[in-house]
């Protein structure tokens, strides 16, 4: 099934607007907690600008460093209910600087709010291909990280294309493409401000920042086959899930029972904690 495809029920058309509500549901949930509420009671979806403003994220900036002072080693998510398995995240400061040094400064002073608490998988007929989503936050003692991600050579900013699934090409389709293309010489990536550029296309293992959010909280591990092209390079990926044990633990969670009908939210979150290697 395509990405781009309109679910039966109507209610998703990408994979965007699966992470959009998404993090709507989470946001209401995180609020729903602050205000000694049922943690899957679900209101009025929120903005990021709007969950910013509550105090519910962090924005107060901080220096980071190169992407060539900061190490890239592993993240490593172990977790407590699966016998302190582990998914290993090998981080990549050249797509995303500012969240590896938001890690760095997370294991500092312990991750206070670290699990996940979502399945996604509509958008496939295998049980084993989507995304889970989770967060990753201290939000009394580690702002957000707010610089955006690193658009990688040959990226371009994300476009919707109504016939993504049409195998016949205009004549317009060339002079289109270059429009989309915003980048040449005369206007390097650098200087291209509205582009939504912020990582690689997304593959398989990769894992970035929900909603197009430079620096989270709330984090998906992107488990499709193929590549994400539909998505453009909209996300702030920040690392990759590369090594086989990590993938047999996150196929075991995507067989995890969900509540909530179409929300699909875990049963119970499966809370886990970092470390660095």
């Amino acid at each position: 099934m395509s990405l781009s495809s309109l679910s039966k029920n109507g209610h998703v058309k990408s994979l965007w607007d699966e992470l959009v509500t998404s993090h709507s549901v989470r946001s209401n949930n995180l609020r729903n907690k602050a205000w000694g509420q049922s943690k899957f009671s679900l209101g009025k979806s929120q903005s990021f600008s709007s969950l910013s403003s509550s105090g519910l994220m962090g924005t107060k900036p901080f220096p980071i460093q190169p992407p060539e002072q900061l190490v890239k080693g592993e993240l490593i998510l172990t977790f407590p209910l699966f016998y302190n398995r582990q998914i290993r995240v090998q981080l990549r400061p050249e797509w995303s600087p500012g969240s590896v040094d938001y890690f760095h400064r997370l294991v500092q002073h312990k991750c206070a709010s670290c699990s996940l608490y979502r399945l996604a998988r509509q958008h496939s007929d295998d049980p084993g291909e989507g995304v889970i989503l989770g967060v990753m936050q201290n939000l009394k003692s580690v702002p957000l990280n707010t610089q955006r991600g690193i658009c990688p050579e040959g990226s371009h900013r994300h476009y919707h294309d109504p016939d993504a699934n049409n195998e016949e090409k205009d004549e317009n389709k060339e002079n289109e493409e270059e429009k989309r293309n915003p980048y040449d010489d005369d206007n390097p990536r650098e200087n291209c401000e509205d582009c939504e550029c912020q990582g690689p296309i997304l593959q398989r293992g990769m894992v970035a920042w929900v909603g197009g959010a430079p620096g989270g909280p709330e984090f998906f591990i992107n488990l499709y086959e193929d590549a994400v092209k539909y998505e453009g390079s909209r996300h702030a990926v920040f690392g990759e899930v590369v090594d086989y044990e990590s993938f047999d633990l996150l196929q075991e969670i995507m067989e995890e029972n969900t509540a909530l009908g179409d929300s699909r939210v875990l049963h119970d979150e499966l809370h886990f904690y970092i470390d660095l290697e």
